[in-house]
């Protein structure tokens, strides 16, 4: 097992201990929130609904369904996110309307006492997949 994966195991047993400082536990993040956004539902077969909907449901969108993919991305980081909590996520509006690309905002706590808010950016590209970064 490696060194990466031994320790995001061992922080999820325990969200309230920070492990190699905020930067480390920012990046900790950012792997998990991409790997469980672009996820899709039956591919953990131990928690059959982990994950989004399929990625060419997350291309069609239109503007009607962003605040039902946003509630979906909060309800995601929410369930099984364990270091996040009071997670807010935002639509950002599009500046180019000819971009493809949306944009979400999570807003978050760190499940650690007297943690700073967390702000989060997520796209999802023209082909369904999630980026995750920090906004700093």
């Amino acid at each position: 097992m490696s060194a990466s994966v031994r320790a995001r195991l061992l922080e999820r047993f325990d969200p309230t201990v920070e492990r190699g400082g905020r930067r480390a536990v920012l990046a900790s993040l950012v792997a998990s929130l991409h790997e469980l956004l672009n996820a899709v539902p039956g591919t953990a077969l131990a928690v059959p609904d982990f994950g989004m909907p399929p990625r060419n449901e997350l291309i069609r969108m239109c503007p009607d369904e962003l605040a039902r993919v946003r509630s979906l991305i909060e309800a995601a980081i929410s369930r099984f996110e364990p270091r996040l909590q009071r997670v807010a996520v935002d639509i950002v509006e599009r500046v180019d309307a000819d971009d493809y690309r949306q944009l979400f905002l999570v807003r978050a706590q760190l499940a650690q006492p007297d943690a700073e808010p967390v702000r989060l950016l997520l796209r999802i590209n023209s082909d369904g997949r999630f980026q995750v970064k920090v906004q700093e």
